[in-house]
C-alpha cells in the first residue's frame, strides 16, 4: 500500500541584494513618513464657528484655560461642560462629574455661570465619549436646538476621535473641532517623549477602532 506524499519540492521568489534594500528603504520612509504626520492627523483643528462651544470636562487646566479665553474671544452664545463621573474622590468632592467639574473650572477662570450648561453623561464602561456626544444631542433635542451647530474642544490627538464620534451623533456638517495641543511633549518631536509614544499609540488605535469597528445602535 503507498501512502500519499505529503511534502513536495517548490520554488519561491525572493529579494535580491538589491530588492531587499528597497524594500528596507519603502519600509523606513513609511514610518518617517508616519512619524511626521501622525501627530497632525489626530490633533484635528477644523472650527464650524458654531452657536455652541462644547469642551470635554475631563481636560486639563491648561486646556480649560484655552477653551475660556476661545469662548471669550468668539461668537459663542454658551459653553457646554461634558463629562461622565469622576473616576477618583468621587465621595470626598463637591463636584461628582467631570462636566460639573469643568464648568466650576470655568467659572473660576471667568466665564459667566449665566452662560454655561453642565451635561453630565451616566457611567458607561466603554465609548465613555461617545456617551457624552449622545447626552448632548439628547439635550440639543430636549432644548428644540436640534440644528444648532457646536464647535467641540479637545485635547490634540484626542481631538479627531473626539470629534468623529460627535458628528456621528450630530451630523457632519454639525460638529466642528478645536485642538488644544498638551504640554507634557513637544508635538513635533512626540517619538522622543514617553508620553507622546503612548498618547500617539493609544489614539491610533482608539480612532481606527471608533473609525471602522464601532457601529452604535
Amino acid at each position: 500500500m503507498r501512502f500519499p506524499k505529503l511534502f513536495k519540492k517548490s520554488q519561491c521568489i525572493v529579494p535580491t541584494p538589491a530588492g531587499w534594500l528597497l524594500l528596507a528603504g519603502v519600509i523606513l520612509g513609511g514610518n518617517l513618513v508616519f512619524m511626521i504626520n501622525i501627530h497632525q492627523f489626530l490633533s484635528e483643528n477644523k472650527p464650524v464657528n458654531g452657536e455652541l462651544l462644547v469642551v470635554e470636562g475631563w481636560l486639563p487646566d491648561y486646556c480649560l484655560s484655552e477653551t475660556a479665553r476661545i469662548f471669550k474671544e468668539g461668537k459663542y452664545k454658551a459653553v457646554i461642560s461634558t463629562g461622565g463621573p469622576l473616576e477618583h474622590g468621587y465621595y470626598l468632592k463637591e463636584y461628582k462629574s467631570f462636566a460639573g467639574l469643568g464648568a466650576a473650572s470655568l467659572i473660576e477662570m471667568g466665564v459667566p455661570e449665566s452662560l454655561i450648561i453642565t451635561l453630565p453623561s451616566p457611567f458607561v464602561r466603554k465609548d465613555r465619549t461617545w456617551q457624552s456626544a449622545l447626552t448632548v444631542k439628547g439635550w440639543l433635542k430636549e432644548t428644540n436646538k436640534d440644528s444648532v451647530t457646536i464647535d467641540l474642544c479637545s485635547q490634540g490627538v484626542h481631538s479627531r476621535r473626539s470629534a468623529l464620534l460627535f458628528r456621528k451623533a450630530l451630523g457632519k456638517k454639525r460638529a466642528g473641532v478645536i485642538a488644544v495641543e498638551g504640554q507634557d511633549y513637544d508635538p513635533q518631536k512626540w517619538w522622543k517623549f514617553s508620553e507622546g509614544v503612548r498618547s500617539v499609540i493609544s489614539e491610533t488605535a482608539a480612532y481606527i477602532y471608533a473609525r471602522f469597528l464601532f457601529f452604535p445602535d
